[in-house]
């Protein structure tokens, strides 16, 4: 800060010094005193010529001969170099005080107006000089009035000598500090003035550079992006920003009226029409929301999201939108769906005819093929959860925007469910020597589809089940908080690191503890059981300490209503 209040103090010296230097040069008082002079020595010559003596005429030519130099060297700019050498110019009115004199002296007595021709020197001095050059100058004003009583030898011994002496000095004087004054404050006044418009100059210059930076992230962005003012109208826009316009019907990109060809990630249209800005403000796409846009055939999807711009006063100004082009994204993901799900169809027919056959032999009469029938099944049934995890991952699709309304509309008494779906995960428990336990300490029904949750139940206990060491514990518990139903599934199993949290959820996610300790399982249950609880406006959310174990926590609403069995 204080670093900036120097360099503006010496940017403002700068400027005074840059003024009173161009004012040093400026030669309009010694045209002035030129222009006075031949006034007065017309005046001089009506009233009698006699008093132009060879003096005068000296001090005249003098004077005429000092503006044309002076005219001379301001019109080819010498001089200007510095303040400092712009000193030399205080010679003019020096000079001129000289020439002064033996005017004053030869009209005094017919023509004392003569005196104050010595007044244009003194006020360049003072207005342009230093304080010791004006000084010089009004000490010279003391010679003009005391060289007539030193000429004619009078000498200066009565009090009306030094009056008439020292009078005029004193005036001048006077008249030397006011113009000096003023021309200080003048000179200051411009200063600012300059400094105030550089200091507007660079704003704008800032400003236009900041602009085209601006522009230029905007044009090189590969997202559609534009800048609208309240009023909804495109500031600035990209040409993606233009071609998302020309499909949805706006090529001006109004954020006014219906817009067309617009729907929701299920292919349904949109009806979008009025209030866009007020919903816009109002945070509605806050959050990035996928929409597709364009007539079928050569539409696009859109992650979109728009925010305001707060001004100075923290009311918006503006609002910026941003649409990034997910087009290809959501189509390799409903390739690799498609697939997932046609590949789970064709590994499902090989293990029905595998359990078929495993049944008959279960019914064989020996011993031996009945226990080779039961671990036929046994491996059957447990990639026939494999694979109904593929599908299950093949069927959930991205969504790029926050969770919609809850698809489900089943209410359900949860405890039944969660102990079924506890079931599944107890031959496997039992198997690794580990201890499952159920605990409903809540009756009510949930809104939340019953294959859903039995599905998301088996996924998590499952999962729970697979990373707990021989001889720890699960348990399933269902409580209330509140308004919502909490189904917790805690395991003391080998916990997940903060960085392994962040992608717990996320498809085919293996921590690396599972990959070292061959934990069998391909990483979908979690995602799935996300998949599931959003779907049906639930949310799921993880804890986890490593060598201690994990709690995954479901938060369901409770609903009045029919219980469907």
């Amino acid at each position: 800060m204080a670093q900036r209040v120097r360099t503006a103090q010496a940017v403002r010296t700068a400027q005074m010094v840059r003024v009173r230097g161009e004012s040093r040069r400026q030669p309009f008082a010694q045209v002035m005193l030129f222009v006075a002079v031949v006034v007065v020595t017309v005046a001089a010559y009506l009233i009698d010529s006699s008093l132009i003596g060879p003096e005068y005429v000296a001090a005249t030519l003098a004077v005429a001969v000092l503006t044309a130099v002076s005219v001379i060297v301001e019109a080819n700019g010498w001089g200007a170099a510095g303040p400092v050498t712009s000193l030399w110019f205080a010679a003019f009115p020096l000079l001129d005080i000289v020439a002064c004199i033996f005017i004053r002296a030869a009209l005094v007595d017919v023509l004392p107006v003569a005196g104050l021709l010595v007044i244009f020197p003194i006020a360049w001095l003072s207005f342009a000089f230093p304080a010791p050059l004006m000084v010089a100058g009004i000490a010279g004003t003391a010679v003009v009035t005391a060289y007539p009583l030193l000429r004619d030898g009078a000498g200066i011994d009565e009090p009306g000598d030094w009056a008439r002496v020292f009078a005029l000095p004193i005036v001048v004087t006077l008249f030397a500090v006011a113009t000096a004054a003023v021309g200080r404050d003048l000179v200051t006044r411009q200063s600012r003035a300059d400094a105030e418009a550089e200091r507007a100059r660079a704003a704008q210059l800032s400003s236009t550079e900041a602009t085209l930076t601006i522009r230029a992230l905007v044009e090189t962005s590969p997202d559609a992006l534009a800048v609208f003012d309240l009023d909804g109208r495109a500031i600035v826009a990209n040409d993606a920003a233009l071609a998302v316009g020309l499909k949805v019907g706006r090529p001006d990109l109004m954020l006014v009226g219906d817009f067309t060809e617009v729907y929701d990630r299920h292919g349904q249209e949109i009806a979008v029409g009025g209030a866009t800005m007020e919903r816009i403000l109002g945070g509605a796409l806050a959050e990035p929301q996928r929409v597709t846009v364009g007539t079928p055939g050569s539409q696009l999807t859109l992650s979109v999201s728009a925010r305001s711009v707060p001004g100075a006063s923290g009311e918006p100004i503006a609002v910026v939108m941003v649409a990034h082009d997910v087009t290809e994204l959501v189509h390799a993901i409903e390739v690799r769906d498609r697939f997932l799900d046609d590949v789970g169809h064709e590994l499902k027919t090989p293990l029905t005819t595998i359990l078929g056959h495993a049944d008959l032999l279960a019914d064989a009469p020996d011993a031996a093929t009945v226990a080779q029938a039961a671990t036929i099944r046994r491996a059957a049934e447990r990639q026939w959860g494999v694979v109904n995890q593929l599908m299950s991952a093949g069927r959930t699709t991205v969504d790029t925007g926050a969770a919609g309304a809850p698809d489900a509309s089943e209410v359900v008494e949860a405890g039944g469910i969660i102990e079924r779906g506890s079931e599944a995960a107890r031959l496997s428990a039992d198997q690794k020597g580990v201890d499952l336990a159920v605990v409903l300490d809540a009756v009510e029904p949930v809104r939340f589809a019953a294959r859903d949750l039995l599905a998301l139940v088996e996924a998590i206990t499952s999962n729970a089940v697979r990373f707990t060491p021989a001889g720890g514990t699960v348990v399933v518990g269902l409580r209330r908080e509140g308004e919502s139903a909490l189904l917790e599934v805690s395991d003391t199993g080998i916990g997940m690191s903060p960085d392994e949290q962040q992608h717990a959820f996320d498809r085919f996610y293996r921590t690396a503890s599972s990959r070292e300790q061959a934990v069998p399982g391909l990483g979908l249950g979690l995602s799935i059981a996300q998949t599931l609880a959003e779907s049906n406006g639930a949310t799921i959310s993880l804890e986890s300490t490593p060598g201690q174990g994990t709690v995954v926590t479901v938060r369901m609403r409770f609903a009045s209503g029919r219980v469907v069995t």
